[in-house]
């Protein structure tokens, strides 16, 4: 399980840099359907050279791939939803909270699947451990939303020229050290 790690996070790491990318990509080309479909057909012509260089043999195809479940063909579709929720979300809700909400959104889905064996998986029970890490990362991205709306309540209730956006954590732990009550020297 530890060499599999490795790969997991540089997966983890290069899908924020993905959305980032195809935001820029969607503003350049007018619409987010436009850089889903490029960044498919990037994907494409990174893909079939691995293809050739791995010596894959070529798919299998039979009439017995038409006789199986129709939600074999899920994985394209997911992919392409993902891609273009990513395009068209990150810029108005930001990457952070885009991220936290897709993990939670993978976390309890695969909790399920994992529950009930769907999609030909082996089916194990969710042990509490697991129910209690989806519900930190819920709670956490709870809190995240929430923290957010208080910063921006507090900011349009502050007059904020003079607080440049690089400097809104201070801006934030300005505010909380204003609003402590302090005793009086009366």
């Amino acid at each position: 399980m530890a060499n599999s790690l490795n790969p997991s996070y540089l997966a983890g790491v290069v899908v924020p840099i993905q959305a980032a990318s195809n935001a820029l990509l969607a503003r350049q080309l007018g619409h987010p359907l436009w850089a889903s479909a490029t960044s498919l057909v990037i994907s494409l012509i990174v893909l079939i050279p691995l293809l050739i260089i791995f010596k894959v043999p070529k798919p299998h195809f039979s009439t017995e791939l038409f006789n199986q479940p129709i939600w074999i063909w899920f994985g394209g579709i997911a992919g392409m939803l993902y891609l273009t929720s990513a395009l068209i979300l990150v810029p108005n809700i930001g990457s952070t909270t885009f991220f936290v909400l897709v993990i939670a959104g993978q976390l309890i889905i695969s909790a399920f699947i994992e529950q009930f064996g769907w999609f030909g998986m082996n089916q194990s029970s969710i042990p509490i451990g697991k129910v209690v890490g989806i519900g930190l990362v819920i709670l956490g991205g709870s809190m995240r939303a929430i923290f957010t709306e208080i910063i921006e309540v507090s900011l349009k209730n502050t007059s904020t020229s003079s607080i440049p956006k690089q400097r809104t954590i201070e801006f934030v732990f300005m505010m909380i050290y204003q609003s402590y009550p302090r005793e009086s020297n009366h």
